[in-house]
């Protein structure tokens, strides 16, 4: 489908079909705003007609309605938030809340020759992805070495 039409689809309770779009992911500064609305006073019958206006993943797991709530206390910059992403990640796999069909299986190799302080596992602060949204935490992050 369009995608102009994912938020129609999304929020229709009588179209439940696959669709295929991005969605967040805690790789974002701030995953919150793609999943505040998990909770269980959006959950609909599924054969409600009236639009849906929140948790369009349709998922009434307890846990993950708590660990969203919690987020949305907890300052973005937290290890907490990170923590509590990660778990709802974890839980999001574990139920198939959202099936990706799709993903992009790269290593970007880096080395320090030139420059110093690319996204690491001991120094992970973003997505070492060089065409996404991340490639400027990488810019404001490395330096030079001062090697030619």
């Amino acid at each position: 489908m369009d995608s102009a039409e994912h938020t129609s689809v999304q929020n229709n309770n009588s179209q439940l079909q696959t669709e295929l779009m991005w969605t967040s992911c805690i790789f974002t500064p701030n995953y919150v705003n793609a999943w505040r609305t998990i909770s269980a006073q959006y959950l609909k019958p599924a054969n409600d007609t009236n639009p849906i206006t929140g948790n369009v993943f349709r998922w009434g797991n307890t846990k993950a309605h708590a660990l969203a709530a919690e987020a949305q206390t907890l300052p973005t910059d937290s290890p907490r938030f990170r923590e509590v992403g990660q778990e709802l990640l974890k839980e999001f796999v574990k139920d198939m809340a959202w099936i990706g069909i799709m993903n992009i299986p790269t290593t970007i190799p880096t080395n320090e020759y030139y420059w110093t302080g690319f996204p690491k596992q001991n120094n992970f602060y973003a997505v070492p992805y060089s065409w996404w949204s991340s490639t400027r935490e990488m810019i404001v992050n490395i330096k030079p070495t001062g090697k030619k």
